[in-house]
């Protein structure tokens, strides 16, 4: 009898750190916002305002904008985490007077994957540091309208790869919900942009690009599907 009860203390002993280290799922909602490089567009605008002149309607460059994001993945109790996310990012100027106006609309889809490690954990607070890949889809428009006959638009569409390192900290303010926040560096640019199918070029012959690239920000929840 005495052994089978140091055994099943042994085995207790050896159960729990693995149970304490299963999987803790969890999703996530966030807002923020970025800065963006954005050389390409902004050298557009830079000539709209020139071709305008000085009497004229301003277009203002495109320096930043906001962002909505969803998240979901795992947490382990050693410290790392992982999981996916999907990011939309928004981007926006417009010019207009009585005779009509031009509008770039650049929001883009990023869709990533990232790993985590918390180098700080308490019972009611996390601080890590983490990475995402993933790729950057363009989905904007340009318009151009004029008063009394009507406007035209032509899509925009690329790719290319995304990057991202950040810290990221969460206040658990109950057992399965948090407050978290983040910020870091993004480097994310749609390359081999195409107009209509066409493919677009710079003045320079070089590629036509969309940088989302720059600092970010992120507030947000995070809900844990399990205690």
């Amino acid at each position: 009898m005495r052994k089978l009860v140091l055994f099943s203390a042994a085995l207790a002993t050896i159960a729990a750190p693995a149970s304490a280290a299963s999987p803790r799922p969890w999703f996530a909602l966030a807002v923020g916002g970025s800065t963006y490089a954005m050389s390409d567009v902004n050298r557009d605008i830079a000539n709209l305002n020139t071709m305008i002149g000085p009497g004229g309607p301003h277009m203002n460059e495109i320096t930043s904008g906001i962002s909505l994001g969803f998240s979901a993945g795992f947490d382990l109790e050693s410290g790392p985490g992982f999981g996916v996310g999907y990011e939309r990012v928004t981007g926006k100027s417009e010019a207009s007077d009585a005779s009509g106006g031009i509008e770039y609309a650049l929001p883009a889809n990023l869709i990533k994957v990232f790993g985590e490690y918390a180098f700080v954990r308490a019972s009611k607070t996390r601080a890590c540091l983490g990475v995402a890949v993933g790729q950057v889809s363009e989905a904007g428009t340009v318009t151009l309208s004029i008063t009394g006959s009507g406007y035209d638009s032509a899509d925009l569409k690329g790719t290319g790869a995304l990057f991202e390192g950040y810290a990221n900290g969460e206040i658990w303010t109950a057992p399965q919900f948090a407050l978290l926040g983040a910020t870091g560096y993004r480097h994310a640019r749609a390359n081999e942009i195409t107009v209509r199918g066409n493919k677009a070029y710079n003045s320079d012959g070089s590629r036509y690009g969309i940088d989302y690239s720059g600092l970010f920000l992120r507030v947000g929840f995070k809900v844990a599907l399990t205690r």
